[in-house]
């Protein structure tokens, strides 16, 4: 450590303790700052740093642990209630007394808005939607990559087409109880997204709403909702479970395709349509079971579901569409309920661990169902009570 130095600030004496210099010669000394709650906070500066510097070291050394509150948090330097200017020196008098002169006052970087044009602040920041707002307008806060949380008050009930769109930062989102429509692509994108809640009252999920939000891990449906768009939330690839609340009735096309972390549906008693390529590569899905009330399967619906070891059908399933089954290698065997009626080229094609399947004598011809499977045995029970080789 250099030795102590006195020195001459406005006429009176001030006591600097210097210590070592840093490789390109700049002297580095202690500073004492005050906190809201009485403490002190003591750290190492150089002489040729700034208040912008200082304060991308408070907010390194903040305790906060979590981490979307630490994305958020804003520090500011106070002395006599006045913001320091960011640009100051940091040997300027106030900063080099033996007494602090600064008091650091930590909060939430967050704004009120109803749209990106509301927004005055730097770095990354929260919204809170007004609580007179009613429907956030289509492409809001599109692209608004500092946007790190979300609150949306009771007063909202619609959110419009584009909303928040490639917000990559988005972390988190507080929807009000109010909310009932999600249109398309109004999540699309928000890279960072990891849980979602909806409300009771979402009973419409619109096309490519949640699409690509490669960190949603869970979603949970509230019981309004009726309707899952297109692609909603396709190639979600953290998406690992997804609870279906008892009053969905149609998954859309491409639903959850190549959502490739999904091993878990908890399925509701209401679900009647399951579209094409609802599923399809979803390949961490072990197994499923259908509700009662599924009547069709669309095309490629479960198509490459590679560990899909076991499916059960509910007795109300009519339609399986062609490929709907497709290279699906870990499927061991299969029973169709008495009700359908049509099974689809290459349902079950490239099923190479399929050896046995059960199915309704409704069901006509079989020769394309099975190419490039291990079926070795069907089973017909309502027809003359036998099983049949492949080969008969």
């Amino acid at each position: 450590m250099q030795p102590i130095v006195i020195a001459k600030l406005g006429g009176q004496k001030v006591l600097v303790c210097y210590s070592v210099k840093d490789p390109f010669g700049a002297m580095s000394f202690e500073i004492k700052l005050n906190t809201v709650q009485g403490g002190v906070i003591t750290l190492d500066v150089l002489m040729t740093d700034t208040v912008r510097e200082l304060k991308s070291m408070l907010l390194e050394k903040h305790p906060s642990q979590d981490p979307i509150e630490r994305e958020i948090l804003k520090v500011e330097l106070l002395h006599n209630s006045s913001i320091i200017d960011e640009a100051e020196a940091l040997n300027s008098a106030r900063f080099l007394g033996n007494e602090s002169l600064v008091t650091v006052v930590y909060g939430r970087n967050e704004v009120e808005a109803a749209a990106q044009h509301d927004i005055c602040t730097q770095g990354c920041f929260a919204v809170k939607i007004p609580s007179n707002v009613t429907s956030i307008s289509e492409a809001a806060f599109q692209n608004s990559r500092q946007l790190v949380l979300l609150t949306i008050p009771e007063s909202v009930s619609h959110i419009g087409n584009y909303a928040f769109q490639g917000c990559t930062s988005l972390a988190s989102i507080t929807l009000g109880e109010s909310v009932a429509h999600i249109g398309y692509c109004a999540f699309r994108g928000c890279t960072s997204l990891t849980s979602i809640t909806l409300g009771d009252s979402v009973s419409d999920i619109g096309v490519d709403a949640f699409q690509g939000c490669t960190s949603l891990a869970s979603i949970t449906l509230g019981d309004s909702v009726t309707h899952i768009g297109v692609d909603a939330f396709q190639g979600c690839t953290s998406l690992a479970s997804i609870i279906l609340g008892d009053s969905v009735t149609h998954i859309g096309d491409s639903a959850f395709q190549r959502c490739t972390s999904l091993a878990s549906i908890t399925w509701g008693d209401s679900v009647i349509h399951i579209g094409n390529c609802a599923f399809e590569g979803c390949s961490s899905l072990a197994s499923i079971t259908l509700g009662e009330s599924v009547t069709h399967i669309g095309d490629s619906a479960f198509q490459r579901c590679t560990s899909l070891a076991s499916i059960t059908l509910g007795e109300s399933v009519t339609h399986i569409g062609d490929s709907a089954f497709l290279g699906c290698s870990s499927l061991a065997s299969i029973t169709l309920g008495e009700s359908v009626t049509y099974v689809g080229t290459l349902a079950f094609g490239g099923c190479t661990s399929l050896v046995s399947i059960t199915m309704p004598e409704s069901v006509a011809d079989m020769s394309d169902y099975f190419v490039d499977s291990s079926v070795a045995i069907i089973t017909i029970p309502a027809r003359k009570r036998r099983k049949l080789r492949r080969n008969e």
